[in-house]
């Protein structure tokens, strides 16, 4: 109750001193190709646990690379898959 009856007044204060100076500016209208990560209902986040030597192995890549550490990831990953395709197909062959 105290809150219902002192906020609107210190909010009220404050607008009488810093009042909106510039006008509303709308959204921009959005297709649905502008997020296409939003669309991409297969994309799953998966967790994984790195000791600490590791951790700091893939920052100080990821850091080199120009990249995240998320994104460093996933592109050691999707190089990992690749060469185990590759070393499964030749011991299969």
């Amino acid at each position: 109750m105290f809150l219902n009856t002192i906020f609107p007044s210190l909010l009220s204060d404050v607008y009488k001193f810093y009042s909106m100076s510039t006008s509303a500016i709308s959204l921009p209208l959005r297709n649905e190709t502008d997020i296409p990560a939003a669309r991409d209902v297969t994309s799953v986040v998966m967790t994984t646990r790195l000791d600490s030597r590791e951790a700091e192995k893939v920052s100080v890549y990821a850091v080199q690379d120009h990249r995240t550490r998320s994104s460093f990831l996933r592109l050691m990953v999707l190089k990992g898959i690749q060469a185990y395709e590759k070393e499964h197909q030749s011991a299969t062959a």
